[in-house]
């Protein structure tokens, strides 16, 4: 820039070249957009879309281990409360299953599932997707 004062005419053609310049690089911008959008639509969602399909039984089927690994992934660590806990459910059945034997006519309950096996349910159950 030289030291002598624009004058008004020279910064109203610096305004407009400089408008010039910006109205070029938006419409650039839109071009490549447009361009984007074009290929997505025509090219990557119909190839993301077959590969749904053809993947669909797939998802299908490894759900069940999906299901499985989640509930082997978090083992039950035994604690002494728990063991003690489970010998007395166990007496406790066993003594209820013996008074069932005992009681003619009444209707006898199918066996229940373990604490172990209750926790890794609900571990389970609490994973599947919906």
């Amino acid at each position: 820039m030289s030291s002598e004062p624009q004058t008004t005419e020279e910064v109203l053609d610096e305004i407009e070249r400089l408008d010039q310049n910006i109205t070029m690089v938006l419409q650039d911008i839109d071009e490549s957009f447009s361009q984007c959008n074009y290929i997505v639509s025509t090219k990557i969602l119909p190839q993301i879309d077959r590969y749904a399909e053809s993947s669909r039984l797939v998802r299908e089927q490894a759900r069940r281990w999906i299901y499985f690994f989640r509930a082997a992934s978090a083992p039950s660590v035994p604690t002494a409360d728990r063991r003690t806990q489970t010998v007395r459910d166990t007496k406790d059945k066993q003594q209820q299953q013996q008074q069932d034997v005992e009681t003619p006519g009444q209707v006898v309950e199918a066996p229940s599932t373990t604490p172990e096996q209750d926790e890794l349910l609900e571990i389970g159950t609490q994973n599947l997707p919906e």
